[in-house]
């Protein structure tokens, strides 16, 4: 069971880590958007796929997180 509450520990650390990175690719794509900058541009094209790609790594980490505490509480009640 420490081995599993290390785990969670390590998989809500990294997702804080990567909601930062999320939030400042989000910030990213704001500062173009305000800039007036073409959305078919290569910088703002490189910022969306970038934001996509950290948050599916996001939702990800999310996940793995959810169904990690699900399992240590199911674990608690038997």
């Amino acid at each position: 069971m420490e081995e599993k509450k290390d785990l969670l520990l390590r998989l809500g650390f990294s997702l804080y880590q990567m909601g930062i990175k999320v939030e400042t690719a989000r910030r990213k794509l704001k500062s173009l958007t305000e800039k007036g900058l073409p959305y078919e541009s290569a910088e703002m094209i490189t910022a969306l796929n970038e934001l996509q790609l950290l948050d599916s790594q996001w939702k990800s980490l999310e996940r793995q997180y959810l169904e990690l505490q699900k399992e240590m509480k199911f674990a608690d009640l038997e």
